[in-house]
């Protein structure tokens, strides 16, 4: 059992990020990524993701955090889609 959860919560993640890098993912999230030398881009993977139009495999968690002052903005979330290719984006509110 221990083996078992050991790959779920680490081992799966691992493949996933190194199968879909967050590169491949920045073309679909278009204009929103600050292009400032005051925020960078903070980007988490999430094994299971959730959009408006579905559940998918995979994703990553979209932040802007702020240089100097280390606030983080939350942009939205990008996600796989695993069967039919491409990347899906929504932003938050």
């Amino acid at each position: 059992m221990p083996l078992s959860f050991a790959t779920l919560t680490v081992g799966v993640p691992a493949i996933l990020t190194s199968a879909f890098p967050f590169a491949d993912a920045k073309p679909a999230l278009g204009q929103i990524l600050p292009t400032a030398a005051d925020a960078e881009v903070v980007a988490k993977a999430k094994t299971s993701c959730k959009l408006p139009r579905g559940t998918f495999i995979f994703g990553y968690d979209i932040e802007a955090l702020e240089t100097v002052s280390r606030k983080r903005k939350v942009l939205g979330r990008v996600c796989r889609d695993v069967i039919k290719g491409g990347w899906h984006f929504a932003s938050e509110p």
